[in-house]
């Protein structure tokens, strides 16, 4: 009897072996192709893969997982808005003397008001009146030369309110500010 053949390439494999190497090459293929792929699409440590083909950062307005403000807790926490009190300031006159008082930086346009009647007492004032009250502003009092009817003006400096006092009182070069003060608002918080 004659030995049988003997395969002696892989070519001589019987063809059932050969359908399932082709099987076996053609799966290990589609799985580098699979894998492969995926090793590409990950993203850095923390960074969301799912949906995010651009692997962009969750902070980030283009990223599909960002949340408006989701990032504030990072940064620091924003200041409340500063809260002011109002001040107040007013004027007295007594016409009759020629006497006057002024009081500034009071909490309320009455302790204001009456601070400067007093005042305008207490220097001699004999029907002392209110001439001008003022809120978180300045105000300025011009005189003419050698005495006389006084003017009272406000507006945001002093330099301002004295200018205007002396144009509301005649001349600048026959009148002159006789007294000037701001009322500011005063930051509470």
């Amino acid at each position: 009897m004659a030995p049988a053949a003997t395969p002696s390439r892989c070519s001589d494999r019987p063809p059932a072996l050969d359908d399932t190497y082709s099987m076996i090459k053609k799966a290990v293929a589609v799985a580098a192709l699979i894998w492969g792929s995926a090793a590409f699409a990950q993203c850095a440590p923390g960074i969301p893969s799912a949906g995010n083909s651009g692997c962009i950062p969750p902070n980030q307005p283009n990223s599909p997982y960002y949340q408006r403000g989701a990032d504030q807790g990072a940064q620091q926490p924003v200041e409340p808005p500063p809260i002011w009190a109002d001040r107040w300031g007013a004027v007295a006159v007594s016409f009759k003397d020629g006497r006057a008082g002024a009081k500034g930086q009071m909490r309320s346009k009455s302790d204001a008001v009456n601070a400067a009647i007093d005042i305008c007492h207490q220097n001699g004032g004999s029907e002392c009146k209110l001439v001008l009250s003022y809120k978180n502003q300045c105000v300025a009092v011009a005189q003419p030369d050698g005495g006389g009817v006084v003017t009272t003006m406000s507006a945001e400096s002093v330099d301002r309110a004295g200018a205007l006092a002396i144009g509301k009182c005649g001349d600048a070069s026959k009148c002159h500010v006789v007294y000037g003060e701001c009322s500011v608002p005063q930051r509470m918080k």
